[in-house]
């Protein structure tokens, strides 16, 4: 008689130990026991009638959790060697199972990478989001770059920090933030800080608000427009500090950037205007 496979180990659960029971016609009932490290596998041959009744009993000494059992019943005839084989098979097969499930995976560290410096968009968004907590019709008052030491200074558009200061209209109310990659002197912590809120009324001076939508070139294309224009003054001035103000120019109406040749405007004696919406020149400053 031809016969056919057992499917059991499809429908076992995760095991841990496995007891098995098989029956084979014409023969009395026996069982064998194998020891394999943690796992006792059991085969007893049990029917008569040429009906196979499989049980798999399964529990944990390791964990110390109740016995469970599911019962399998399929009724196949199986000559006397084919059943023998078909239980070593089974019996190897689970034990290669379950030594592959007893221990617990090792979780994979996952290597941080090293802080780097941002662009003033990337900055500004992150305090954005924050910011809307606080008010719902921000308005972008001023950007500014902060140079912290030589090692972590301002180079081609990215800075280690920036600060950013919104204000409220129907709160009457201005909001410093900063943001920066690493914690630093002065204050300054890593991410999103939020400094206390000011009164405002209204712009005093040159430093008038703008409606976020304006900013759409970023300090990367800022510094790339005004280093065409600075091949001459870069050159004579190759260790030259570079930092960054975003404000709307009272001259022009409109939002730029001031690329700061320099510590700051204050002590500088070059710098170059850049129109934040199109990242156009717009003019050189002495």
């Amino acid at each position: 008689m031809q016969s056919r496979p057992l499917s059991l180990l499809n429908s076992l659960p995760h095991p841990i130990f496995l007891s098995f029971a098989a029956g084979m016609p014409d023969q009395r009932p026996t069982a064998r026991s194998l020891r394999l490290t943690d796992y006792d596998i059991l085969s007893s041959q049990i029917d008569k009638q040429c009906t196979n009744t499989a049980r798999f009993s399964v529990h944990s000494r390791r964990h110390d959790k109740p016995e469970r059992n599911w019962d399998l019943s399929s009724p196949v005839c199986y000559p006397e060697l084919t059943m023998r084989r078909t239980l070593i098979s089974l019996a190897t097969t689970a034990f290669l199972l379950l030594a592959g499930c007893g221990e617990d995976p090792k979780p994979v560290k996952k290597e941080e990478k090293p802080p780097e410096p941002v662009t003033a968009l990337k900055a500004f968004y992150a305090v954005f989001g924050n910011a809307r907590s606080w008010a719902t019709d921000v308005q972008v008052l001023e950007i500014k770059s902060i140079d912290l030491d030589e090692k972590h200074m301002c180079k081609e558009g990215k800075c280690w920090a920036w600060s950013v200061s919104l204000i409220s209209p129907s709160k009457a109310k201005l909001k410093s933030f900063t943001y920066s990659v690493i914690e630093a002197d002065g204050n300054l912590h890593q991410g999103v800080f939020a400094n206390l809120e000011e009164s405002w009324r209204g712009p005093s001076g040159p430093v008038r608000p703008y409606l976020m939508q304006a900013l759409k070139k970023d300090s990367t294309d800022a510094y790339k427009a005004a280093a065409a224009k600075s091949a001459d003054y870069m050159k004579k001035h190759p260790d030259m500090p570079v930092v960054y103000e975003v404000s709307l120019t009272s001259k022009y109406g409109l939002p730029a950037y001031r690329v700061i040749w320099g510590e700051s405007v204050s002590t500088s004696a070059y710098s170059i205007l850049v129109d934040a919406s199109t990242g156009e020149y717009v003019e050189t400053l002495r």
